[in-house]
């Protein structure tokens, strides 16, 4: 079996979504958003199994927004969100936070400027 070249990615779904949530951090905290990604480690049961370590569903990015939680779901442009994302999103607005899925930054722009976030 020959090695992986340097730079071998194993899965480009995954590491073009980090990429989106990076760059989404990254101008949210140039606009002085504070705001993290919301990593959740695969941990290894057994030969093959993984899981999650925390609550499945929980958005990709956490923070606070004008004095309200935020949470934003990063997606490529041709992916859905799951029932738990849906029902975290919902729950999260439910409870007075802003919860929205981002696509890109001018989905996070257009998104962060609605006026029902800022009452």
């Amino acid at each position: 079996m020959q090695p992986k070249p340097i730079g071998y990615v194993r899965n480009r779904r995954i590491q073009h979504e980090l990429k989106l949530q990076h760059t989404m951090v990254d101008f949210l905290n140039y606009h002085g958003v504070f705001c993290w990604i919301n990593y959740q480690p695969l941990i290894r049961k057994g030969r093959m199994k993984m899981y999650h370590r925390s609550s499945t569903g929980v958005a990709d990015i956490l923070g606070i927004y004008k004095g309200k939680p935020l949470a934003i779901e990063v997606k490529r442009k041709q992916t859905k969100t799951t029932d738990k994302q849906d029902a975290f999103l919902d729950r999260f607005k439910e409870e007075g936070g802003i919860a929205f899925v981002a696509r890109s930054l001018e989905d996070l722009a257009l998104n962060l400027d609605r006026p029902e976030w800022l009452r």
